[in-house]
């Protein structure tokens, strides 16, 4: 607040109680107007005015600080405009942008597309509808840094550091994420459809909504992530780590899963329809209602398994291990034509 603002609020503010002074002169506070002998009060009837008065210019003020504040806002939004704007077409006309120190910087609408960022340091930055199609990001750090919307069509983030980054509705469709660190992201909504995860950490990722048809996380760690209820069709998942992934409602129709682990995972209600299991750990795994039909569990282990509800017709259950698997007896899983189903470990079992 400046100087001359603050002496119009204590000026203000001496008026109000100078005139709340007058107005209450009846009852001893001021006597410096006494009423005259026709009854006619001038000293209340200046304090009323003095009291309006000041009221009103103090309502003036407020109003006029409220302008002031939204004036610079409005200041601070458009300097921020043109800085961002100065440091894209900086950006956009460099020949190298390797290594390039980018901690923090507002970079949203950046367009670099097919430009090559191998080893840049964007931890922090803001790249919100970026556009990054095909750009080389190779072993760069963007940890913490926030994409949401933004387009990575193809671009190529080998063994790029992606740690806690906000990747909501982004576009990596193609994209090479193999060796990423992306332990913790966002990737609500993300379409990563053919993207290459190849050996890539998504450990307590969430992946809620996210759309990875026919990508390929061979050998990716996803422990713990949420993939609810996200969609793997035809995905290779082959020796891909699952542990105690959320999976409800996940599409998983025809994906290769081969060697899997899905330990102590959540397949509620998923879709599997179709899927290669052989091999896979499913030790209890919850497979309340899931739909395996056609699916290939050949020596797959689903010991201690849930099975409640789940449907396994026409699945290959060669070599399966299902010792412990228990099962609602109220609605018990559908077993394959001629199988004989094991015994429910848990005849008391109440509830998924």
């Amino acid at each position: 607040m400046k100087w001359i603002d603050l002496a119009a609020y204590v000026g203000v503010v001496g008026l109000v109680l100078f005139g709340v002074g007058l107005t209450l002169q009846p009852w001893g506070w001021l006597e410096l107007f006494p009423p005259t002998d026709e009854g006619f009060d001038t000293g209340r009837e200046i304090g009323v005015g003095l009291l309006t008065g000041g009221l009103i210019g103090a309502a003036l003020l407020v109003i006029d600080e409220r302008r002031e504040g939204n004036r610079d806002a409005h200041d601070a939004e458009i300097d921020a405009r043109q800085r961002r704007h100065a440091l894209a077409v900086a950006l956009t006309v460099k020949d190298d942008l390797t290594g390039m120190v980018l901690v923090g910087q507002d970079l949203q609408g950046l367009v670099v597309s097919n430009r090559d960022l191998s080893g840049a340091d964007l931890t922090k930055a803001d790249l919100t509808g970026a556009d990054l199609t095909q750009a080389d990001l190779t072993g760069a750090d963007l940890s913490l840094a926030n994409l949401t919307e933004a387009s990575l069509l193809s671009a190529n983030f080998d063994r790029a550091d992606l740690n806690g980054a906000i990747l909501n509705g982004v576009t990596l469709t193609g994209a090479n994420l193999n060796g990423a660190i992306l332990n913790g992201v966002t990737l609500t909504g993300a379409r990563l459809m053919g993207a290459k995860l190849i050996g890539a950490y998504l450990r307590g990722a969430d992946l809620n909504m996210a759309i990875l048809m026919d990508a390929d996380l061979t050998g990716a760690n996803l422990n713990g992530a949420n993939l609810n209820p996200a969609s793997f069709y035809k995905a290779n998942l082959t020796e891909a780590n699952l542990t105690e992934a959320n999976l409800t409602g996940a599409d998983l129709t025809g994906a290769d899963l081969t060697g899997v682990n899905l330990n102590r995972a959540n397949l509620n209600r998923a879709y599997l329809t179709g899927a290669n299991l052989t091999g896979a750990k499913l030790n209890t795994a919850n497979l309340a209602e899931a739909d395996l039909n056609g699916a290939n569990l050949n020596r797959a282990n689903l010991s201690g398994a849930n099975l409640t509800g789940a449907d396994l017709t026409g699945a290959d259950l060669s070599g399966t291990k299902l010792g412990g698997t228990m099962w609602e007896t109220r609605s018990p899983p559908r077993w394959p034509s001629g199988y004989a189903p094991p015994v429910n470990a848990w005849e008391g079992y109440s509830g998924v």
